[in-house]
């Protein structure tokens, strides 16, 4: 988990400041370059909020807090610890045993998610929303797809629906029926070929649809140019066809494609001739797919050619077979499509209408890695539940809390981790915190993209940075795969708020690996002398914001100059279910604290809309 910020809020440990209304996440300017550079001591370990259940038992809780010792990312002080996580050589330890190999996987999909995105809106409670990049990690753009044969293909039929268009000016009566009648049977092996490459994808659907439409209004087009009379039933035929393709593309879109039943009645009993058990390929339903856009061109053709000294004989015969042979099974076909038309539309499906998260503001999107999303103030009828478990809490380890705010040094108290198997802290609204923690997990996380699971709740609890404490190294919680939701019960000011990094998309892999040997001290140096810089930010943020910091953000609690302690909950999850070392109830951050000073960091005045570029040639 991740209790990073290193700024706590009020003095008086109980003190809650009154409830305002949530603010947005702000960007801080820094007062000088500096200034900067003197926020860049090193301090190792960043504050976790590990989740551990501790015991009621403050005796025990003082024993195990006695025992309290510097400690690395993971915060562990449990000798069994060595078993379930490995060592990174520099004091963090963490449950992923996190290999070179593993972290460059790791970046390259951040890299690959966050790179390259175009702005996207998403469908949310019935509004077309910003969606910030993590909502698109396992997506991919047309670049990745372009040059898939089957797209190839159907550009191909595109292009010769194009031609036809044209030769359907001319006296060109045969070369327009062979470029219809190629482009059609063209569709007959895209399919098949992106099934056979493993090259299936939504957008390859969508350029067959397109070729699919541009086929038939050349039919009924060319038909209408000499028997205006068909234009009638031409249009209902063709109306019913492209709704089938709207729709089925619609339904292709969502990844959810209506299953058909084995047995239909009434009308619809043709799906059970034609496309039994999903058979897209049965004999009967490819007879009538080839037979109507065959009829129509052999009708229009007919039209076409014909001379004042009439048709000859082989080519009478050959209009008369058509219209014999395929009127039939085109009827049969027009019938097939209506049914199935009918069939994706009463079975559709899509993303519920219920309000979800609003944005107040992110950067999520801006940064190569990481960044915060401000989702606006928690439910009115949380707030209380929070403030009443805190004040709880301090009850309970009234003497122990008090302990650990002498040390000036930012702590965490786990109410429960997933990690030792230990039971969660009982407090008051127990029972409330821990149901509102796994609705924050989906709410607000939702599955993940590669397997459709949603990302582990690893642990809950609060923390605290102390007036007077110290500036934190800029470090990752743990590993990539981690991130946190903090909600403030303090204001966070431009005196005690987190800081973090926004790294710029084209920042090198290789610069980010060797930035990030260490995630308990991450070298910035890097990013300015070997990258294109970096933005240093701040969260600013009234009382019960709820904030989330995304995967792998790079970020520091700076020296609390504020006039109160600086306390938030937070809520941590993990992309994987790997175990982190169990920790103590409570968990202190020393090493490697900047202890030359306890205002090392000089914020701007004022919370405004802007960042400080750190560049190389600074």
């Amino acid at each position: 988990m991740s209790a990073v910020d290193s700024t706590p809020s009020p003095s008086a440990p109980a003190a809650i400041v009154p409830l305002d209304d949530f603010t947005s996440l702000t960007l801080q300017q820094q007062s000088s370059r500096d200034a900067l550079l003197q926020q860049d001591t090193p301090s190792p370990a960043h504050a976790l909020l590990c989740n551990q259940q501790p015991s009621s038992n403050e005796a025990l809780l003082a024993s195990r807090v006695s025992g309290m010792k510097s400690v690395g990312v993971n915060g562990s002080n449990s000798n069994d610890s060595s078993d379930a996580a490995a060592s990174n050589g520099n004091g963090r330890v963490y449950a992923d045993a996190t290999t070179a190999e593993e972290t460059r996987a790791l970046l390259e999909a951040r890299m690959k998610m966050k790179g390259n995105k175009p702005d996207l809106l998403v469908f949310r409670g019935g509004k077309w929303v910003s969606a910030p990049a993590s909502e698109m990690a396992d997506a991919v753009t047309f670049d990745d797809i372009k040059y898939f044969y089957a797209n190839i293909i159907d550009y191909a039929r595109v292009v010769l629906c194009v031609m036809a268009a044209y030769t359907m000016t001319t006296d060109w009566h045969w070369t327009t029926a062979g470029l219809i009648i190629v482009s059609t049977l063209l569709d007959w092996i895209d399919g098949p070929i992106a099934r056979a490459y493993n090259q299936c994808s939504i957008q390859g659907s969508g350029w067959d649809w397109c070729a699919d439409i541009l086929a038939q209004l050349l039919q009924i087009t060319w038909w209408c140019r000499y028997d205006i009379n068909v234009f009638p039933i031409l249009f209902i035929c063709t109306t019913i066809e492209v709704t089938n393709c709207i729709f089925d593309f619609a339904t292709t879109a969502t990844c959810k494609y209506p299953n058909l039943a084995e047995q239909h009645s009434g009308w619809m009993k043709i799906l059970d001739w034609s496309l039994a058990k999903n058979n897209y390929n049965s004999f009967f339903y490819t007879a009538q797919w080839l037979a109507y856009p065959f009829y129509c061109v052999g009708r229009a053709l007919e039209h076409a050619i014909a001379t004042p000294a009439g048709l000859t004989s082989p080519l009478a015969a050959l209009f008369l077979l058509n219209r014999i042979v395929c009127f039939p099974l085109a009827v049969a076909y027009i019938w097939c499509e209506a049914a199935y038309c009918w069939h994706i539309i009463r079975s559709w499906t899509e993303p519920s209408r219920k309000k979800k998260p609003n944005i107040e503001a992110e950067d999520v999107t801006q940064s190569a890695m990481g960044g915060f999303i401000n989702y606006g103030s928690v439910e009115d009828s949380v707030k209380p539940v929070l403030q009443n478990t805190y004040n709880d809490l301090l009850c309970k380890m009234r003497s122990v809390y008090d302990g650990c705010l002498a040390k000036k040094d930012i702590f965490w108290i786990n109410l429960w981790q997933r990690s030792g198997g230990a039971p969660r802290m009982e407090l008051k609204h127990s029972d409330a915190i821990e149901e509102w923690v796994n609705e924050c997990v989906k709410k607000y996380y939702g599955p993940d993209t590669d397997d459709g699971t949603l990302p582990v709740l690893d642990g809950y609890g609060f923390i605290t940075n102390p007036i007077g404490s110290r500036t934190q190294p800029w470090h990752v919680d743990y590993a990539l795969s981690y991130s946190t939701i903090f909600v403030p019960l303090t204001r966070l000011t431009p005196d005690n708020a987190t800081q973090y990094a926004v790294l710029p998309h084209d920042t090198p892999i290789e610069v980010m690996e060797t930035a990030l040997k260490d995630l308990d001290k991450v070298d910035m140096s890097v990013f300015a002398e070997k990258g294109s810089g970096y933005s240093v930010r701040q969260c600013i943020a009234k009382p019960f914001s709820l904030l989330r910091m995304d995967y792998g953000t790079i970020h520091r609690g700076v020296a609390n100059n504020a006039k109160e302690n600086r306390v938030m909950f937070w809520i941590s999850v993990k992309k994987t279910s790997a175990l982190l070392p169990p920790e103590d109830v409570v968990e202190v951050i020393e090493k490697g604290l900047d202890t030359t000073s306890t205002a090392a960091v000089a914020p701007a005045t004022e919370p405004v809309a802007v960042d400080a570029q750190t560049k190389k040639d600074n």
